[in-house]
């Protein structure tokens, strides 16, 4: 039985010998002995003060237990040991020392666990729970004979007790040391100590789980007000630690300057973390790896980031993350410049993807011109490093040019790249950006440099890139580039008060505008009506439909001052007419671009045998109604002036 002071009433350590002080107190401590009916301790007597029962020696301890739980009782227990046989007695101890040497196990699986808690009570408190059960049944005795604690680091013992431990206790209290010691797998555990009605668990529970390592690398496993909480109700024993916990938590609490000289490095340590003293986190950078990786974690969040270098350097990869992704998300931090080299170096050379990622994003928000095109380089295509290129607010236009030229080259360039749209429309690239390299691109880039376009033009509007994207429409590229050029800007369009066919239409003044003489326009239309596929697109041949079903009369003497352009034309539009492979609306429209050349008096005999040529045809309807209107204008023509002999056509 171990002794227990007679002031403060904890026992002694099992190596305490008679006339030795209180390890814990100073004071004078008192011999007890265990009562073998209760098997609590009592000063040593005659009689246990607890139960009244007659007190027998240590060495008869056991055998009294034996004869309690064969059911004698606590008056003739004494006597009995006297009569019986010494053999039966030192028979009945043998078998008790059996259950009290599992126990003994148990209790010793919490002293070493106890090296990580605050409080030191824990393995005399189990023991004194649990030797009042002894001597166990033999179903008991085979529920705590578990496997011996495994040799190993401190980690492994304790997630064998919070594994294998028949004792709650004892498997709360591993759990706890287990999350201490940074195994996420004992959370839930350690979350129900927490929760436990012991004040002096909860409160150990508290401590450990509003410790820096979880704040900093780990999610919280407890509400942050709840932990405020039960650290406010702590004992004396902890006030100081909580209280640096709760700073830590970001509660109000009083001189917690004071709590950087204490004699605890952890406390002291906390206190620095929780007030941000720059020169003790520095210092600590030189401690044990935890240590350092939260400090510099706490540096980071305080954009003091000349003094990580070698932080970064000595980190297992798992930290390095943490740490560069501490840098990454302080918004008001300087730049990385003293970091600059080594974070390039971090983006040529480290296996990890995660890594370099984050490395690149530190690197991508300084926006330092001579890097960003060697990270987009080295990005291996990680969409989430071109964006923070893109995004970054301090790069100018000839570096962002350089950026994007290269997503071209490598098939990269896309609109649906977040960050884009936010270069297109921040004014950075010029007007020309996408007239001078649409030709050269294949034509999936082709679309998005268009789509590009279209966001500048929604920015601004110029009336070049205006012009260029009309003169793509109608352009010599394959279907698929012209008709994205119309798509682009008919959403423009729609956002605009031109209309839903925007401004160009066939008519004198909007081709001078847009192409300047009449056979630049003739040529592109020209090719594109020799294009089947390209005519059959759905919405390129709304648009080509539009164009040729509602000309504006003064276009035929302007396309007449190139005759031979415009006889080509027309020419091309007969074709276009005859060929059912072009859908037929394109055909219809043709029709009535024809009629209108009819107004030109030479060409109205030719047109008129033309349109005889469709009798019988899919056409027949529409280019008898265009004769008709060709007739119509003819009658309506002012008095004076000769009627032309307009060929009668009889289409029965």
């Amino acid at each position: 039985m171990r002794a227990v002071c007679e002031e403060c009433s904890l026992p002694q350590p099992p190596d305490w010998k008679a006339g030795d002080l209180c390890v814990h107190c100073g004071k004078v401590v008192r011999r007890d002995l265990r009562c073998f009916w209760c098997a609590k301790g009592t000063p040593e007597g005659k009689f246990c003060r607890h139960c009244g029962a007659e007190t027998v020696a240590d060495e008869l301890y056991g055998a009294a237990r034996m004869l309690k739980d064969a059911g004698m009782d606590r008056f003739s227990v004494p006597s009995k040991l006297k009569e019986i046989d010494p053999e039966q007695v030192a028979n009945f101890t043998n078998i008790y020392q059996r259950h009290a040497a599992l126990l003994a196990r148990h209790v010793d699986e919490v002293i070493a666990l106890q090296r990580h808690l605050h409080f030191q009570h824990w393995a005399e408190e189990v023991e004194e729970e649990m030797i009042g059960q002894l001597p166990w049944t033999e179903g008991e005795l085979a529920r705590y004979s578990t496997p011996p604690t495994p040799v190993g680091n401190d980690l492994t013992v304790a997630n064998a007790v919070r594994e294998r431990s028949p004792i709650p206790k004892s498997r709360l209290l591993a759990a706890l040391v287990c999350v201490l010691l940074g195994d996420d797998r004992a959370i839930s555990d350690a979350r129900e100590a927490f929760h436990s009605q012991d004040p002096n668990l909860r409160a150990e529970a508290a401590v450990i789980l509003s410790h820096w390592r979880l704040l900093f690398t780990r999610e919280l496993p407890e509400s942050r007000w709840d932990l405020i909480k039960a650290l406010q109700e702590c004992p004396e024993k902890l006030e100081r630690l909580a209280r640096a916990r709760r700073a830590l938590l970001g509660d109000q609490v009083e001189s917690a300057t004071d709590l950087l000289d204490d004699r605890d490095p952890d406390t002291a340590f906390t206190a620095a973390l929780a007030i941000g003293d720059v020169p003790r986190l520095e210092a600590a950078l030189k401690r044990d790896p935890a240590m350092r990786v939260v400090a510099a974690l706490r540096l980071a969040n305080l954009g003091q980031l000349s003094a990580l270098s070698s932080a970064i350097e000595e980190a297992n990869p798992e930290d390095r993350l943490e740490i560069l992704r501490a840098i990454n998300q302080n918004k008001k931090r300087p730049p990385a410049k003293h970091l600059q080299k080594q974070l390039m170096r971090i983006l040529e050379e480290d296996p990890d993807h995660a890594t370099r990622r984050t490395a690149a994003f530190i690197l991508a928000k300084d926006g330092r011109a001579e890097d960003a095109l060697r990270i987009a380089q080295l990005a291996q295509g990680d969409t989430s490093i071109y964006q923070a290129i893109l995004q970054s607010p301090n790069l100018d236009g000839r570096t962002l040019t350089e950026v994007c030229d290269y997503l071209i080259h490598e098939g990269r360039f896309t609109m649906s790249q977040f960050g884009m749209e936010d270069v297109a429309q921040s004014g950075k690239l010029p007007p020309d950006f996408v007239p001078q390299r649409l030709h050269q691109a294949d034509d999936q880039s082709a679309c998005e440099l268009l789509r590009f376009a279209e966001a500048q033009l929604k920015a601004n509007g110029d009336v070049d890139l205006h012009r260029f994207m009309i003169q793509t429409t109608l352009g010599p590229y394959s279907p698929e580039v012209r008709t994205e050029a119309w798509v682009c800007l008919n959403r423009w369009y729609a956002q605009e008060s031109f209309g839903n066919t925007g401004p160009f239409l066939l008519a004198a003044q909007p081709v001078k505008d847009f192409f300047g003489r009449p056979e630049r326009l003739i040529e592109r239309l020209l090719f594109v009506l020799d294009d089947v596929d390209g005519l059959n697109q759905v919405m390129y041949r709304d648009y080509i439909t539009l164009l040729f079903r509602y000309p504006e009369d003064d276009i035929v003497p302007y396309f007449l001052e190139e005759p031979r352009w415009t006889q080509r034309l027309r020419d091309k539009l007969v074709e276009v007419m005859k060929n059912d492979q072009v859908n037929f609306d394109v055909r219809g429209a043709a029709v009535n671009f024809v009629a209108t050349l009819a107004l030109h008096e030479e060409w109205l005999v030719d047109i008129g045998r033309i349109f005889k040529e469709f009798e019988g045809t899919d056409l027949q309807a529409t280019v008898s109604y265009a004769y008709d209107r060709i007739c119509r204008e003819y009658e309506d023509l002012g008095e004076g002036e000769r009627e032309p002999d307009v060929p009668n056509i009889d289409w029965d």
